[in-house]
């Protein structure tokens, strides 16, 4: 079985402050000593406008992950589509595949925050209409796999009739990825012990 860890969020938080240099340096040697443990993936998170500065482009910060590591698969759990132009997505997507011999994973979701929306312009009630049009680019122009996060059964219902696998958290315990149609590529974040990794990293970073 896989094991892949996250979410690395690029945080610098009251308790724990830190550059967002050393920030974005720790990610890096994170990944590779990720890598040297065996672990098959590590996944990035985003968000917009929080104080701690939450990671708000995920595509640099796994380019950095990918080009200093050789083996260990970089995804984003999640990117927040509806918020972004599918296609620029997509190519970007597509790119970071490409050049790390297939090691990127995307994964998007819906968002959830108001706040986001209005920064980025976008109507919060439409949001399912703005993840279903970008999922609908995203088919016809990237080559890169493409996991769904979901956080309800109607969204792991959503995402397998798109033949997406899905990607779920501490927050969806109750949904049965089956629903998805897609069970042996669907996966659940938890906590993990890794050697090599201090404590304070794992979970959301």
């Amino acid at each position: 079985m896989d094991m892949g860890i996250g979410l690395w969020c690029l945080q610098s938080t009251a308790t724990n402050p830190r550059s967002f240099g050393q920030a974005y340096q720790e990610l890096v040697e994170d990944a590779r000593m990720a890598e040297d443990n065996g672990i098959h993936s590590l996944w990035l998170s985003e968000h917009h406008a929080y104080y701690d500065g939450y990671c708000p482009a995920l595509m640099p910060a796994a380019a950095a992950a990918l080009a200093a590591t050789e083996s260990i698969q970089i995804g984003t759990g999640v990117l927040l589509l509806p918020l972004h132009e599918p296609h620029r997505v997509a190519n970007a997507a597509n790119l970071l595949n490409e050049q790390s011999s297939g090691r990127f994973h995307l994964g998007v979701g819906m968002g959830y925050r108001p706040i986001e929306f209005e920064i980025k312009q976008r109507d919060m009630s439409q949001r399912l209409k703005l993840m279903n049009a970008g999922l609908d680019a995203l088919h016809s122009t990237t080559q890169t796999p493409t996991w769904v996060g979901i956080s309800s059964e109607k969204a792991a219902e959503r995402a397998g009739r798109r033949g997406h696998p899905a990607a779920s958290g501490p927050a969806s315990k109750s949904v049965d990825c089956r629903l998805t149609g897609r069970t042996s590529s669907s996966f659940k974040l938890g906590p993990v012990q890794l050697s090599g990794v201090r404590g304070t990293r794992l979970g959301c970073r």
